[in-house]
């Protein structure tokens, strides 16, 4: 997104409709933009049983959808389960821990596949992105996240979102 384009919904000129903002975060406030949860709750709303609620949540401020995710993507470390084990969660200090314990011959943590390495990055975006990180664990990836003081979990991000601008003339048509 242009600066001008920010500008532009900030000061309430911009278009009804906007697209792929997630990271401008902004934006996320009455000032700007519409809650969408009356929207997907309301009469012609959606079933939430039938998405994983949790990411709409997950893309709350305040209890308030600004920008509704179509596509997310999941960012974390994937690991080899020969050398790492299958732990469900990892804190930091026990991630460092099994990392301290291999051998010289394997990287802790690579994003290179010329030598044997336990974790590498992973940004999971559809089907064939998973297969590629289950191919190099022996089709069995270890998905453990982003490790953390009180166990580990996932990171997403919107690779395509929406929302409608407070100043829209017809926000429910929008």
């Amino acid at each position: 997104m242009r600066y001008n384009e920010i500008l532009d919904m900030k000061s309430g000129t911009g278009p009804d409709v906007i697209l792929n903002c997630a990271s401008v975060s902004g934006f996320n406030s009455d000032k700007v933009l519409v809650d969408l949860n009356p929207y997907m709750d309301g009469a012609n709303g959606i079933d939430r049983s039938k998405y994983f609620d949790n990411i709409f949540r997950a893309f709350e401020t305040n209890g308030k959808l600004y920008q509704l995710p179509l596509v997310v993507l999941l960012c974390g470390l994937a690991g080899n389960p020969e050398l790492l084990g299958k732990p469900e969660s990892w804190t930091l200090p026990e991630m460092g821990e099994k990392l301290s314990a291999l051998s010289s011959e394997v990287y802790p943590i690579s994003m290179m596949q010329d030598k044997v390495c336990a974790l590498t990055g992973m940004l999971i975006r559809d089907l064939p992105s998973y297969c590629a990180y289950s191919e190099l664990c022996s089709h069995d990836p270890l998905l453990i996240g982003w490790p953390s003081a009180t166990g580990s979990g996932f990171s997403a991000y919107a690779g395509v979102s929406a929302g409608i601008s407070a100043f829209s003339k017809c926000p429910d048509e929008a």
